[in-house]
């Protein structure tokens, strides 16, 4: 809609986000296992718990059901997405803070740390930070899920070069 601003018409996307907000910087956040993200995204469809808070045993009755299908659906569907945001940075020539899900719940303060380096915020000295609200939800069920994955689509993989052969 800023576009409509006769200002911004003759902006590309980068530019008018430049414009309107003083040079932003980017955080993009991403999780290096995108099996494990496509699975986590999977069991939290399926149970429709998307956040568990610390100590919370809260657990659905619906009994989980492995589905290849959808979770190599949701993993071409990270991995596009993740390809559009490179193009869009690359394009723009943008430097986004790359920010890991596996880093930030290994240590929620040296990430916090390392995003204010960024934003050149100081990090208040003798700071305390809370412990996070929501905790990992992987168990071994998303473990094994993952493996079964991975192991599904090596014989497709195989199934598919023997075919072109």
């Amino acid at each position: 809609m800023l576009h409509e601003v006769p200002a911004y018409q003759d902006l590309d996307h980068s530019e008018v986000l430049a414009a309107v907000f003083n040079r932003p910087k980017y955080i993009w956040m991403r999780r290096r296992d995108r099996v494990q993200q496509a699975v986590s995204w999977v069991i939290a469809a399926q149970t429709e718990i998307w956040s568990q808070t610390p100590g919370d045993q809260t657990r659905t009755a619906v009994p989980l059901h492995f589905n290849f299908e959808k979770i190599d659906q949701r993993y071409n569907q990270i991995t596009e997405n993740e390809q559009s945001w490179e193009n869009y940075f690359g394009q723009n020539r943008l430097e986004p803070f790359v920010l890991f899900y596996e880093d930030v719940s290994a240590s929620h303060r040296a990430t916090a740390e390392r995003v204010l380096e960024f934003l050149a915020v100081p990090f208040p000295a003798g700071l305390e930070l809370p412990a996070p609200t929501v905790e990992k939800q992987a168990s071994a069920m998303s473990e094994e899920w993952a493996a079964a994955y991975l192991e599904q689509k090596a014989k497709l993989k195989r199934a598919t070069m023997t075919k072109l052969e």
